[in-house]
């Protein structure tokens, strides 16, 4: 099956540099579909350069889409710098001035150059494929069939093993030592697929688009419980639950009701396939879902954050430029951040970072409340717009739970999308928002909107 793998990998690369919506999914799905690729061939499991090169491949691919849909239509251009992209460039540059007084500026720059390439990929070029938000509704069924078949091969391949109650593959690193592959990246490609089955609508009640969805679903939650990562399995639920009003069209009293049942039904059944997968693993598996184990989890993260809050409240001199970035690292060698991105932003960057940081967040709630009075009216437009803000409020909680500025840069490529999203639908004409729209699951037919479908 190795070879396969690798075989459709090129394949999908080789389309997405004509597809926006193949390369943007290929960019959504990177991490978990790395971990497929160097399960499927010692090549990029244990050489560092093959593991680059998927990195490598999947960022020229998507800068190849991204170019070419510019020079056949420079329009396409507009919106891309827009208020919210330099609020979030000016507080990346904060964040690199202030490693020029951090408790750890050296490891803080070397934090920004290793992270360098996602920053492009994802809060630059991912937004310049994505011009409006019929762009986007294309990549929320794409993305689908992508993040499903990875969650499906994770699962299926043996060489993906259990340790301590996480997911994981071994890997060994030019030859210098072994380590394993981050399980949380393997809970977050459940939670999307788990989150995308639930919220994405299919223009039409086919019984095949509908398996997808059911297949989604199942897959995701066993992924996402066998990874042992406990909050991309709440948070995705969370998620779906969230952005379930708006993506789905709910325009009278018997389809509010119908949704609210079906969503009700889902629910209980994921919890119950969730339980049945978490018992049938082993004690270590069992353990890390017990009440406790949840309580310990809160109480480090609380640790993190009263000591971060500490320092900086200490310190009133630094309250407004902050302690400067990674500078936490310095206050517990045994973790590298406080894994909250939003305390970061206040402590390690004072008031000028949280203002940057809380304007930029509020502002992607407010472009999606104003997205949503513009398209509400078009089933497609607003399945489509739910599945975004799903996805917005799953990043913002895992930046939450686990990151810190630069790592928790798909959070803001999303709202960068948003952003952009937000300035093509202002300029759309209101009747190009509300007329029904048709819709393409790949194999070139055209259906027609079914509003019923939940």
């Amino acid at each position: 099956m190795g070879p396969l793998t690798v075989a459709a990998f090129l394949v999908a690369c080789l389309l997405g540099t004509g597809f926006p919506s193949i390369a943007t999914s290929l960019c959504l799905s990177l991490f978990a579909t790395k971990q497929v690729l160097q399960a499927s061939a010692t090549y990029f499991r244990d050489s560092l350069a093959g593991s680059q090169s998927i990195n490598v491949a999947v960022g020229l691919v998507a800068a190849i889409a991204a170019i070419r849909r510019i020079v056949s239509d420079p329009t396409r251009l507009h919106g891309f710098l827009n208020s919210t992209w330099y609020l979030t460039m000016a507080l990346y540059l904060w964040a690199i001035i202030s490693c020029s007084w951090s408790y750890a500026g050296r490891q803080g720059l070397e934090v920004f150059a290793t992270g360098a390439p996602y920053l492009i990929l994802f809060p630059i070029i991912v937004p310049l494929l994505i011009a409006d938000l019929e762009d986007w509704c294309r990549v929320t069924w794409v993305w689908l069939l992508l993040a499903t078949c990875v969650a499906a091969l994770i699962l299926i391949n043996p060489e993906f093993t259990t340790r301590s109650g996480r997911l994981g593959l071994d890997l060994g690193v030019a030859g210098l030592k072994s380590t394993r592959t981050n399980p949380l990246e393997i809970g977050a490609a459940g939670g999307y697929c788990l989150m995308l089955g639930i919220l994405y609508q299919s223009a039409t009640r086919t019984t095949l688009v509908n398996w997808i969805r059911i297949i989604a679903v199942l897959v995701g939650t066993a992924l996402a419980i066998r990874s042992g990562s406990r909050g991309q399995f709440v948070f995705a639920l969370i998620s779906a639950v969230l952005a379930f009003p708006i993506a789905k069209p709910i325009t009278d009293f018997r389809r509010a009701a119908v949704s609210l049942v079906s969503l009700v039904i889902l629910l209980v059944v994921i919890l119950l396939l969730a339980d049945r997968v978490r018992s049938s693993g082993s004690f270590e598996d069992e353990r890390r879902w017990t009440s406790s184990e949840f309580s310990s989890g809160s109480d480090v993260r609380f640790g993190n954050i009263l000591l971060l809050l500490g320092e900086y409240a200490a310190s009133p001199s630094r309250w407004l430029t902050g302690l400067g970035f990674y500078s936490y690292s310095m206050l517990d060698p045994t973790q590298e951040y406080s894994h909250c991105t939003s305390v970061d932003a206040l402590a390690e960057l004072g008031l000028i970072g949280a203002a940057l940081y809380t304007t930029i967040i509020l502002q992607a709630f407010w472009f999606a409340k104003q997205v949503f009075g513009w398209v509400s009216d078009s089933p497609r437009l607003r399945n489509g717009l739910g599945c975004l803000v799903g996805m917005l409020i799953y990043q913002f909680l895992l930046a939450n739970k686990q990151g810190n500025l630069v790592g928790s840069n798909l959070l803001f490529g999303t709202i960068l999308l948003l952003a952009r999203i937000r300035i093509s639908e202002m300029h759309q004409p209101s009747s190009q928002q509300t007329e029904p729209e048709a819709e393409s699951h790949g194999d070139g037919s055209q259906v027609a909107v079914d509003a019923d479908l939940a």
